[in-house]
């Protein structure tokens, strides 16, 4: 016997999606704003400029420095590409340097970390070696916004309570914002990749009783659904009959 939904039950998707478009200028934007955790900048004894972006970081890095927010800027070393080594393309950190430099920062105010880094968490584990002879030292950690959950998830992971000394700053999206990112390309590979590594972290990181039970409450909110859809099959077959 064919399944064919119900009159109403396709009204109600139908009705669904309408509202879904109707009102994505509004539930869209809320699927970026999610990913941005930063805070206000405070004063703290470092700016520590993630790779990933070497345009707007460093300037974000740069002001902070500049209007005495911060006294010296870390910038971790990436582990060298095929381009680097063939003299194609120039280091991450080199081209990081050059624009601290560019904006007014003085040589005697970077700070290069002697690390070979891939992933966020290998820039978090950098900041973590760096910090254990100074007790005392805060930091800002500079990120893109959408960027800044992943970044603040991971360094907290890493650094434990010594994460409680760093401030999560944004700079800018790099070609969208929160109001428009499902209508750029770059936007929309971002956003979307990003919020898959967060679900995957929280899958492969989080605690293991806070999915235990999320789990099990799906599990159990399948079963029912599943059972309801055979009731109510079973009683459209007896009324067929």
């Amino acid at each position: 016997m064919s399944r064919r939904l119900k009159p109403g039950t396709c009204l109600s998707l139908l009705l669904l999606c309408a509202i879904g478009f109707w009102n994505r200028a509004t539930l869209l934007p809320s699927v970026c704003q999610w990913l941005d955790v930063s805070e206000s900048p405070d004063c703290a004894d470092y700016v520590y400029i993630l790779p990933g972006d070497e345009t707007l970081r460093p300037l974000v890095g740069a002001a902070l420095v500049k209007v005495g927010m911060a006294r010296e800027v870390l910038v971790p070393a990436t582990r060298v590409s095929a381009d680097e080594k063939d003299g194609i393309s120039q280091p991450t950190s080199e081209i990081v340097r050059r624009i601290l430099l560019h904006r007014g920062i003085p040589e005697m105010k970077i700070v290069s970390l002697n690390c070979a880094n891939r992933t966020t968490f290998d820039d978090a584990r950098a900041l973590a070696e760096f910090l254990e002879s100074k007790p005392l030292d805060t930091v800002i950690v500079i990120t893109n916004a959408f960027h800044t959950r992943r970044t603040r998830y991971i360094f907290r992971e890493v650094l434990g309570s010594k994460a409680d000394r760093l401030r999560f700053v944004a700079a800018p999206n790099p070609g969208f914002a929160d109001d428009n990112w499902w209508q750029q390309r770059t936007g929309i590979r971002i956003v979307l990749s990003e919020n898959i590594k967060l679900f995957f972290y929280f899958l492969r990181y989080g605690d293991f009783l806070i999915w235990v039970v999320g789990g099990g409450g799906l599990l159990t909110g399948g079963m029912w659904v599943w059972r309801r859809c055979k009731h109510t099959q079973g009683m459209a077959h007896v009324n067929d009959s």
